[in-house]
């Protein structure tokens, strides 16, 4: 396993990938209006998105740390961002590029958002866990 600062790491470039994608899905879901074969290039990167966030979610989210470490308080934060900022603000956003799509391409993009909303369901609660058991 890596150490907390590699972890951290992973967890800051996992919170930018996704800045990077809510940025591209805000001018997509305008995009797909007018040239709705935009969701067909988009959807790699979102699928791949999904898996690095699950395989990091998976790995690390059962780690024990310090809350009161530097590296377990950044990792607690990015974390939090992920699950309850980043990606239910992407999920609101998908919201909106399936509303403006075709009908053959809707359920592709509800995969991803089922996808998306199972991690915020599933990992929320091994932080709050902590956060209880932390002086």
């Amino acid at each position: 396993m890596s150490g907390l600062p590699d972890i951290v790491a992973r967890a800051r470039d996992l919170v930018d990938a996704y800045e990077e994608l809510i940025t591209r899905v805000k001018i997509l879901r305008i995009e797909v209006i007018e040239q709705p074969e935009k969701i067909d290039s988009f959807l790699p990167r979102l699928e791949k998105i999904i898996k690095e966030t699950a395989e990091f979610l998976e790995t690390y989210s059962g780690i024990e740390y310090d809350m009161n470490d530097y590296y377990g308080k950044y990792l607690k934060t990015y974390y939090n961002y992920l699950l309850m900022v980043s990606i239910p603000y992407l999920i609101d956003l998908l919201n909106e590029v399936r509303a403006n799509i075709d009908q053959s391409k809707k359920h592709l993009v509800e995969e991803n958002i089922a996808k998306l909303s199972s991690f915020t369901r599933k990992y929320k609660s091994t932080f709050d866990n902590i956060d209880k058991s932390t002086p």
